[in-house]
């Protein structure tokens, strides 16, 4: 990969105080507000949201997400911003009636029906408020939309299979 030696964007950066975050990795953790992606041109911009969980995403919403474009397609965005649209995305993602009846015709059951059947069960999938899960906690409005990011990684699940145990146990006399 070539560098980009884009003295525009260097003085963006430069004038309002911006770090670069060079490891671009979605995090629904909240960040300094002053940390910006720096991608090279617009396909790489839109492939972050891609690889990030979004099926489609339109240019107007990139456009939202977007601080400026220099001269040589270089495009700043704060990191913070993309994360909290992805987050939102993952959150708020609905299949269609034919993707779900496809996933039912397998045998599955849907992201948004493994969150009923966690909250049914009064699960936390992730780990536990004071362990692994901690820093979830801080990061969601509520346990539901921490159960939705976080089944919205696959579009289908295994139901959850209870086995009864209805053995007697036998007293000695």
């Amino acid at each position: 990969m070539k560098k980009n030696n884009d003295m525009q964007a260097k003085f963006f950066i430069w004038l309002l105080h911006l770090k670069e975050e060079k490891n671009k990795q979605y995090s629904f953790m909240p960040c300094d507000k002053n940390i910006i992606y720096k991608f090279n041109n617009y396909n790489e911009f839109k492939n972050y949201f891609l690889q990030n969980g979004f099926d489609n995403i339109s240019d107007n919403l990139l456009e939202l997400c977007r601080m400026i474009t220099t001269k040589k397609g270089t495009i700043i965005a704060l990191k913070g911003l993309c994360d909290y649209t992805i987050k939102k995305y993952k959150i708020n993602k609905e299949l269609t009636q034919k993707e779900i009846d496809d996933i039912h015709s397998r045998g599955k059951i849907t992201s948004i029906e493994k969150v009923e059947e966690w909250e049914r069960l009064g699960l936390c999938a992730p780990g536990d408020a004071i362990g692994s899960a901690s820093n979830r906690c801080c990061a969601f409005d509520d346990c539901h939309d921490c159960l939705k990011e976080y089944a919205s990684s696959r579009n289908e699940y295994d139901k959850t299979k209870f086995i009864s145990n209805n053995t007697k146990i036998l007293k000695k006399q």
